[in-house]
């Protein structure tokens, strides 16, 4: 199945049927209901991920409207002219208020799925 094929055709936030529309000088999939402002961007946007630890104890994170027993890592957008590592420490401050040291990168992962 080609991307093309695997986008949906109507509307996430209203069902409205998408359009290929000019927007910005680019053909976009956009809804076609006045009162809507849905636009697929399909652009990717990094982030970054930290397994945060305390000794031998990972720090896990939750998040507001997540299922009681769901947990994650700490994650955020990559920022404009921040290196991972950068990124990793400040979103670990921000979600933790934690200063931390980035001791290694574990990988990069491209994730394909449309946004």
């Amino acid at each position: 199945m080609s991307a093309e094929e695997k986008r949906h055709n109507f509307c996430p936030i209203c069902a409205t049927p998408l359009t290929k529309q000019s927007i910005n000088g680019e053909n976009r999939r956009a809804c076609t209901k006045a009162s809507c402002d849905y636009v697929e961007w399909n652009n990717p946007t990094p982030v970054v991920a930290a397994i945060a630890q305390t000794g031998e104890d990972v720090v896990l994170v939750r998040a507001l409207g997540w299922p009681k027993d769901w947990f994650g890592l700490v994650t955020g957008f990559h920022e404009s002219g921040e290196t991972a590592e950068e990124g990793v420490a400040r979103e670990v401050k921000e979600e933790l208020g934690l200063g931390c040291r980035v001791e290694s990168l574990v990988g990069v992962y491209s994730f394909f799925q449309m946004n």
